[in-house]
């Protein structure tokens, strides 16, 4: 089922709150429609010690590389979010890289919001799972390498 973005007061549920803990950030596989079915939309959502939330695609602005590849975390020892295989770091606010080779690029921002404890996407365009679950307690799931 496609869920169009135009309705500015969609939210899309990702997680619950506390599953990114302060400090951290956890990575999302969706999807997107590509005119032909669906392609994959990664996304990460971190959140920053005073408990703020941000969301960005997972794609450096300098070769498109998921930000956590390599060591398969998201920040660098000064606690700063930073691509993991050329070394490019982001301000997490607002996702402007202040060095490495994509310096004064941006990560692409998604509008997140935190709605009755979930933090929760907006202002994009998702593909849902139109499959109906067996009640076998068996579901799919991807993790991203690294």
């Amino acid at each position: 089922m496609s869920v169009s973005a135009e309705s500015p007061r969609e939210y899309f549920a990702i997680c619950e709150v506390e599953e990114i803990p302060r400090g951290g950030a956890r990575a999302f596989d969706l999807a997107e429609p590509d005119g032909e079915g669906q392609k994959p939309f990664r996304i990460v959502i971190a959140r920053n010690a005073r408990g703020d939330h941000f969301a960005y695609r997972n794609a450096c602005p300098h070769q498109g590389v998921w930000l956590n590849v390599g060591s398969g975390t998201f920040f660098d020892e000064t606690g700063a979010l930073r691509c993991g295989r050329h070394g490019s770091r982001f301000d997490l606010e607002n996702g402007t890289c202040v060095s490495g080779p994509c310096e004064g690029a941006h990560l692409q921002k998604i509008g997140v919001a935190v709605v009755t404890g979930d933090v929760c996407i907006h202002g994009v365009t998702l593909v849902e799972d139109d499959r109906a679950w067996d009640d076998d307690d068996t579901m799919d799931i991807t993790v991203p390498p690294g």
